[in-house]
Parts: C-alpha cells; sequence; structure tokens
C-alpha cells in the first residue's frame, strides 16, 4: 500500500528545509542532513535547503511550484516551527509536510497549548507567568521549580530553581513561565498520520544521567542520555493512557503528519507537558525512536508519511 500511494509523488522533487534563523539551528542541520540522506535513498528526486534567513525563502519561488513538496526541519520559534515559514508556503499555494501555520503557532505557545488540553480532560500542571518580584508556591507541590520561555523548544534557557537564591540570580530576556519541578519518569509518545488514521507510535523513556532534567546538553550529547524502549514496571494500561493523551493532543491542536508529545510521570500521576510538531529527526531524535518501536525503521516511517501526499 505504501508502494502504490507513493508513486503518486515519485515525479515531484522533494526539498527538505533546514537551518533556520532560531536558537535550534544547529539541530536543524542535522535533522535536515539525516531527513534528506533517508529520504533520497529512495526518492531520487529529493534536495535540501538551508534556510539562514528569511530572504533564502523567496527562491523556492523559482521552482516549478506546482511539482514540488517541502519537508521543513525546522526548530524552535523565528524560521522554524512558529508558523512563519508555514504562512509563507501557505501564502504561496506550495505543498508542504506537516502541521499548518495556525497550529504550528499554537502548540509552541505552551500556555496557549496547556490552557486548552486542560479543557480536554489532559492532566496538566499548574502554571503561573514569570514574575521576579514573585516568586510563586504550588499548593501540594514542593518546593522547587522549573521556569522555561512560552515558545522555545530543546529544552532551550529552561532552569531549575531549587533555593531562594536561585530565584535571585534568575535572569531572563524572554516570555517565560513557572511550574512546580517534578522529579520522575520523563516520557515520550510520537504520533503519525496513516492513512485516514491517525497512530500512536511507541512510549520512550528517557533518563539523563547526570542532570536533573532532559535538558539542551542532555538532548544532544551523545553518552549523556538514556532512551528506555521498553521502560521497566510501566504497565500497558499506563503506556495506553499515555498514547491516549498524545493522540488527544495531536487531534486537538490539528497536527498534521506527525507529532511528538511529552511528560512526565510522578509515581502515578501522569503530566502533559508539551507537543512539538516538528521534532528532531536527529540520531539523538525521539520521534525516530517511538516509531522504530512501533515496527517503522526512520526510512519507512519518511515513506509512509509522505505517502500522504500526491
Amino acid at each position: 500500500m505504501v508502494k502504490e500511494t507513493f508513486i503518486n509523488i515519485q515525479m515531484k522533487k522533494i526539498i527538505v528545509l533546514g537551518g533556520g534563523w532560531s536558537t535550534e539551528r544547529e539541530v536543524s542541520l542535522n535533522s535536515m542532513a539525516q531527513t534528506y540522506k533517508a529520504i533520497k535513498s529512495f526518492h531520487p528526486y529529493t534536495e535540501k535547503k538551508d534556510i539562514k534567513i528569511a530572504d533564502d525563502l523567496v527562491s523556492i519561488l523559482e521552482e516549478d511550484l506546482e511539482n514540488i513538496l517541502i519537508f521543513p526541519c525546522l526548530h524552535g520559534k523565528g524560521g522554524g516551527e512558529d508558523g512563519a515559514i508555514q504562512a509563507f508556503l501557505e501564502l504561496h499555494k506550495i505543498e508542504y509536510v506537516g502541521s499548518r501555520a495556525k497550529q504550528s503557532s499554537l502548540a509552541l505557545d505552551k500556555v496557549k497549548t496547556k490552557k486548552l488540553m486542560e479543557s480536554q480532560g489532559l492532566p496538566v500542571l499548574p502554571q503561573e507567568m514569570y514574575n521576579k518580584k514573585k516568586k510563586p508556591k504550588f499548593k501540594g507541590f514542593n518546593h522547587r521549580l522549573i521556569v522555561k520561555p512560552i515558545n522555545e523548544g530543546s529544552s532551550i534557557d529552561t532552569t531549575l530553581i531549587e533555593t531562594d537564591e536561585d530565584w535571585e540570580n534568575l535572569s531572563v530576556s524572554k516570555k517565560c513561565l513557572v511550574e512546580p519541578y517534578i522529579k520522575g519518569r520523563e516520557l515520550t509518545v510520537g504520533v503519525m498520520d496513516a492513512g485516514k488514521k491517525i497512530k500512536s507510535l511507541g512510549v520512550i523513556e528517557i533518563k539523563p544521567k547526570k542532570e536533573s532534567f532532559y535538558n539542551y546538553k542532555s538532548k544532544y550529547t551523545s553518552g549523556e542520555t538514556e532512551y528506555i524502549k521498553r521502560p521497566k514496571n510501566l504497565g500497558t494500561s499506563i503506556q495506553n493512557k499515555i498514547k491516549k493523551y498524545a493522540l488527544n493532543a495531536h487531534k486537538t491542536l490539528g497536527c498534521k503528519s506527525f507529532s511528538r508529545s511529552d511528560f512526565i510521570m510522578d509515581d502515578e500521576n501522569i503530566w502533559y507537558l508539551e507537543t512539538n510538531t516538528i521534532p528532531g529527526m536527529t540520531n539523538l531524535s525521539l520521534l525516530p525512536l517511538s516509531a522504530q518501536k512501533a515496527g517503522f525503521g526512520f526510512k519507512k516511517f519518511l515513506m509512509m508519511v509522505l505517502s500522504e501526499y500526491e
């Protein structure tokens, strides 16, 4: 079925976009390189393009717009997942893989997304907007806090606050939210559009070896984190609940092609953290691992994603 459907785009050129100008540029370039290599192995009409500045997008307009398919591997705010590039592609009626501009912008905003998920019955942690003059206290949780930008990915500028001194010394340059810090099991699960169905993939446990939480260093330094495909003492019912939450988040946000949602579990409490509309595609990335656990190698996963486009 995948091969038959995929033939429909054989004559289209696939352009994998990477780089961008967000703080996640280097990660994006890595995602682009690995995605390009995998797609090129089964689709000869594939190119990659490093987007350094917004004007680089204009060169795409020189292509045969009816016969190209854009595969964005762009992360973060500004030239990434915030919907700006998606809006450009939509304006010029250029077909592309992934969530639309409006949905991308919404999912990147952690505050709006959490409120939306709470309205859908997903368990979310309490939050307050960062205000240096007021250190929040969350009833039912301990004194430790997490401060994170409301619209950045890859845990960039995410800070653990354990003491009053940490709070006093904290300096933020963008809008941030504050949540209680949960010391628990970090879990993630991918979702993909497969035919007329939306399918949740495998649950992966993330276990940083040295850091207190899954921060930027843990994510992108080889050997810093253990990725567990078969989490111990994580029953089928709990895994199914997490998959259900991820599926709900994907549908509620209106994501397309794929997404990845992150959770943390404290004892038996599962907390929804966020949804990524363009998850990393590097050799340390979680969406490919989640797909692999569900029985789809990276190449097959990409073939299935691309089979949705004609």
